[in-house]
This record gives C-alpha cells, sequence and structure tokens, in this order.
C-alpha cells in the first residue's frame, strides 16, 4: 500500500497540541502478509501508521520510528521508511 498519511500521536498531549507538529515524509509505503483473501479484501484505511512524538522538546531534526496497525491475521512486513523527521509548523 502506497501512500498512506503518518498520523502524528502523543500518549500525553491532545491531537490539538500535536498539531503542530508533522511528520516527514508525510506519507509512506507498507507492505503487509496474511492470508490471500484477508489481503486483497484489506483496504487503505484497514492500515494506521503513527509515529509517537511523546517526550520530544524541540521537533527541529527529530527523528522517530513508526508504528504500523492492522487488521487481526495481517502482519507487516516492511513499512518504508522505517522513521520520519518531525517537524514544526511554527
Amino acid at each position: 500500500f502506497s501512500n498512506l498519511p503518518v498520523n502524528v500521536v502523543s500518549a500525553v498531549s491532545s491531537a490539538q497540541e500535536v498539531s503542530y507538529l508533522k511528520a516527514f515524509p508525510a506519507e509512506v509505503e507498507v507492505t503487509v502478509q496474511g492470508q490471500r483473501h484477508m489481503v486483497q479484501s484489506l483496504r487503505p484505511n484497514d492500515i494506521r501508521v503513527s509515529v509517537d512524538v511523546t517526550g520530544i522538546q524541540s521537533a527541529s531534526g527529530a527523528r522517530r520510528r513508526l508504528a504500523v496497525s492492522t487488521l487481526a491475521g495481517i502482519s507487516l512486513v516492511r513499512v518504508e521508511p522505517e522513521e520520519v523527521e518531525i517537524a514544526s509548523l511554527h
């Protein structure tokens, strides 16, 4: 799956508090595997790509690994890139 959006999340902040932080690149490519019928019926919105910005004091140049979640029975093979740069829009 190509061009999946990266969601910026934080364990301690609300969505509004991290809305000024963006991931670059903002979209990534994800490869998954599973039973053929499950993979064939998988839709892009069944795959969630996120980056946790908890603890980032300064977004300048910060890099974080991506987390990928999807439906039960589907496993992640690869996400490209594996990490993204966090930048502030302020």
